[in-house]
């Protein structure tokens, strides 16, 4: 019997296999294509070996061969750090590790700590209450410093140290499934990505204008699917089924099939929307997290209201942020990208407070310069007569795109 880390991998393996062959009923044409492939007879091995599983495909017409297709499965996290190379060892050896499977643990330890106490109406005795919320409360909060930890680039390096370490075991893929290959079966394989990612505020931008992301909504990037098509070689991977989930959300995966090569054309064919990432972080060098973070937080005091049987709480923490020149200079680049997305209309994401700071800031700008013996940096003219009051009219347009805004995050 293999150890609860096994089963439990297996488990998450299977379950991300079955969300992709249930989203075919969903999908058409090509896309619905390969992920019936998914769907074909399973290959029992006496010995787990890889890829992850191996499905059979008949032969559809006469005349045709079947397929044997092997589908690897892994999982890239956003929450993610960089682990320090221990001592002799070489920086190369430095690997990235996923924080996601030890929050999920968390989870389900807290799950289980109070359902042990539910009675036999399933409720939890309300002496219970106070305690119960503290640790869910707690559970958030940390969650929470993870996310704001990371960036967009650490999402984006977690998936290139996957991408780069399951290409090079390819040739061990396709000799495993030689061994058991019927006679005159075709041998593919598949890359089932299992992408987790957390984005707090998220809008977007295309052709239905400004809307706020639903929470647990991952958009399509376009620089994941250059990614892909960077490190992936067409003669050795025939598809890519992209799996896009969120860990705080019970929110179905988005469910994306292609065949290697020239993805984004297929892309543009089906009608889909590809998203530019234009938010602040972007900036940032992976795992270096965000213009600002936060340490020592704290739930407290823990208030039930006995009337209503709600329970409330003050939240706190301790808020560092980079200094306030960098961070205009960041905020300006920022902004000048969105406004210049908008222009263009292109599809593009970024937080609420980047649009909000762009859409107020624009009405006063007359230009942009480009700031001298700086790669990115620019600064905005500011029109002559808008001086007076200036800094009142962005702040009060910021709060009012905010409070337009965030209610669509609730959804």
């Amino acid at each position: 019997m293999g150890s609860l880390h096994e089963n439990d991998q297996k488990y998450q393996e299977l379950h991300c296999l079955q969300i992709a062959v249930e989203a075919k009923k969903q999908q058409k044409g090509e896309s619905r294509k390969i992920l019936e492939l998914l769907d074909g007879e399973n290959v029992y091995r006496a010995h787990e070996e890889r890829p992850d599983f191996v499905r059979r495909i008949s032969p559809q017409k006469e005349g045709e061969k079947g397929i044997l297709l092997g589908i690897e499965h892994f999982r890239v996290d956003h929450l993610a750090i960089k682990k320090h190379p221990k001592k002799g060892k070489k920086t190369q050896s430095s690997r990235i590790a996923s924080v996601a499977p030890v929050l999920d643990k968390k989870k389900r330890d807290v799950y289980e700590k109070w359902n042990n106490y539910l009675d036999e109406n399933g409720m939890l005795p309300e002496e219970f209450f106070e305690e119960a919320a503290q640790d869910l409360f707690d559970l958030a909060g940390e969650h929470m410093q993870k996310v704001i930890r990371s960036n967009y680039r650490s999402l984006l390096a977690s998936l290139q140290q996957n991408l780069e370490t399951h290409v090079k075991s390819i040739p061990t893929y396709q000799e495993n499934l030689r061994k058991i290959a019927q006679p005159g079966e075709k041998i593919e394989i598949a890359l089932l990505i299992d992408l987790y990612a957390e984005f707090f505020s998220l809008m977007k931008f295309d052709n239905k204008g400004i809307r706020a992301c639903k929470i647990g909504e991952v958009p399509l990037f376009s620089e994941i699917i250059t990614l892909i098509e960077g490190i992936i070689e067409k003669s050795a991977v025939n598809y890519v089924i992209l799996c896009l989930n969120s860990s705080i959300t019970e929110r179905i995966p988005k469910v994306y099939a292609f065949r290697v090569g020239d993805m984004k054309r297929q892309i543009q064919k089906r009608h889909l929307k590809l998203y530019e990432y234009l938010a602040m972080d972007l900036l940032f060098e992976a795992f270096n997290g965000r213009p600002y973070g936060i340490e020592n937080y704290s739930f407290s005091p823990i208030v039930r209201d006995n009337a209503s049987k709600e329970i409330k709480t003050m939240y706190s923490c301790d808020v560092s942020s980079i200094d306030g020149e960098t961070f205009l200079a960041v905020a300006y680049y920022t902004a000048w990208r969105i406004l210049g997305y908008e222009a263009h209309k292109k599809n593009f994401c970024a937080s609420l407070s980047d649009m909000a700071f762009a859409h107020a800031i624009a009405p006063e700008i007359s230009a942009w310069r480009k700031v001298p013996g700086s790669i990115w940096q620019v600064r905005p003219i500011f029109k002559v007569s808008s001086g007076n009051g200036r800094a009142e009219r962005i702040k009060e347009r910021m709060e009012e795109m905010k409070k337009e805004y965030e209610e669509g995050f609730e959804q």
